[in-house]
């Protein structure tokens, strides 16, 4: 005699969390990116989500264990994008994504001492109106991050007007150097303006007056503190800027200077664009730098740029601060307003940290500690997917992480 099995019904939310890929997202046009878990095409395009209200922004979280496949993902996808009209500029902390630059014509900018290499972080870019008060405003919060981070504290509230002063004060395209002179020796207007005696101004701002010049002196002259070099070239569909030869301590400074810039010339360029920063969660060691990343982060879809962010482990986001602290809370922010998460293989160390930020169930985390390398649940807007990323023969120079000899030896003459 033969059991019978009862029927049993449910919705599509309550069985995916037996199962963590019931469906895969509406997105037939886009980057071929692999095979999906009903061995289909997948294909991806963050504004065609975008635009068909799928999701209500175009930024991307990437997270993933080193040798998953994390950075191979993000480098073909760029590459492959360029065949569909997208331009992509790519924060490179750690020097690999040079073989994706000269795969598309290019070369990547080298950024370090000795290198010849200055970005103005402060210029709004080719054809902006630098008195434009959007503008003006976007400059006064990049000081605030970069000189709160050097000073790890936030700025009080008389250095923060200090530093809106002495913007003011610069003639021209106002620069680090210009800023940080005016700060040292500020117009007499300054302390007038903020009704105070100057020598009382000069004392409450004087720790921000010296780490504005710190900021264009010592191991980071010449990097930020000028006019942008003239040579740069933005003809490449792709920009790669690398500084690994920066020490650790400089890089939340360097990062936002380095975002801040790339993100004025994207702005000025027509069409979609990709962002891509690499250690992402640097820039939340400071409360400063994190809230800044948070504001720019909502800029996004004004400026049709989707901003890629990578890194290796959620406990790094832990790191930044103590649980109840804000810095935490804008980490936590940050990637709840990223509709489009890719979680690639996880040690069971991560299992806690990615309850806690992404909310993800036993189910999905179970499946995450299975993945084999190249593979990763892609959980865009309300859709979850188990995707197996291929790579194609001509890709795999493009996706090595070593530097090619070129850009080996010219980090060496740098060095």
């Amino acid at each position: 005699m033969t059991a019978t099995r009862r029927e049993h019904r449910s919705t599509s939310a309550t069985l995916q969390a037996c199962w963590p890929a019931p469906s895969s997202p509406p997105n037939r046009r886009g980057v071929l990116i692999g095979l999906d878990q009903h061995n289909q095409p997948f294909r991806f395009d963050p504004w065609e989500l975008y635009d068909t209200r799928i999701i209500t922004n175009p930024n991307i979280f990437v997270v993933g264990q080193i040798g998953r496949g994390k950075s191979s993902l993000v480098k073909t996808l760029l590459y492959r994008s360029v065949l569909h009209g997208r331009r992509a500029a790519v924060i490179d902390p750690k020097g690999e994504y040079g073989p994706l630059a000269y795969a598309v014509g290019g070369q990547p900018v080298i950024l370090g001492p000795g290198c010849g290499v200055r970005l103005n972080p402060l210029d709004p870019g080719a054809g902006i109106d630098a008195d434009n008060d959007t503008i003006r405003q976007q400059q006064i919060e990049l000081l605030l991050a970069v000189l709160g981070a050097g000073l790890r504290r936030a700025l009080t509230p008389i250095e923060s007007a200090a530093c809106g002063l002495a913007l003011n004060a610069c003639a021209g395209t106002p620069t680090l150097s210009k800023v940080a002179a005016k700060l040292i020796d500020p117009d007499h207007t300054a302390p007038a303006e903020l009704r105070m005696k100057p020598a009382e101004f000069a004392a409450a701002s004087r720790d921000v007056a010296l780490e504005a010049r710190r900021l264009c002196a010592g191991e980071l002259a010449g990097l930020f503190d000028g006019e942008t070099s003239g040579d740069l070239s933005w003809e490449a569909p792709i920009v790669v800027i690398q500084f690994n030869h920066i020490h650790d301590h400089h890089l939340p400074v360097v990062l936002t200077c380095v975002a801040a810039w790339l993100r004025n010339r994207l702005a000025s360029q027509p069409g979609e664009n990709y962002l891509v920063l690499d250690e992402a969660w640097r820039l939340l060691q400071h409360l400063s730098t994190a809230r800044w990343l948070r504001a720019q982060v909502k800029l996004a879809r004004s400026q049709r740029t989707s901003t890629i962010f990578v890194t290796q482990r959620l406990t790094d986001l832990h790191a930044t601060g103590d649980q109840a602290t804000e810095q935490v809370a804008l980490a936590k922010g940050l990637i709840a307003d990223t509709e489009i998460q890719i979680l690639l293989g996880s040690a069971p160390q991560e299992a806690a940290a990615l309850t806690d930020i992404l909310g993800c169930g036993q189910a999905t985390l179970h499946a995450l500690h299975q993945l084999p390398p190249n593979h990763a649940i892609w959980l865009v807007g309300p859709t979850t997917t188990i995707v197996h990323h291929h790579l194609a023969p001509t890709e795999t120079n493009l996706v090595n992480s070593d530097p090619p000899k070129a850009l080996a030896s010219r980090n060496h003459r740098a060095d």
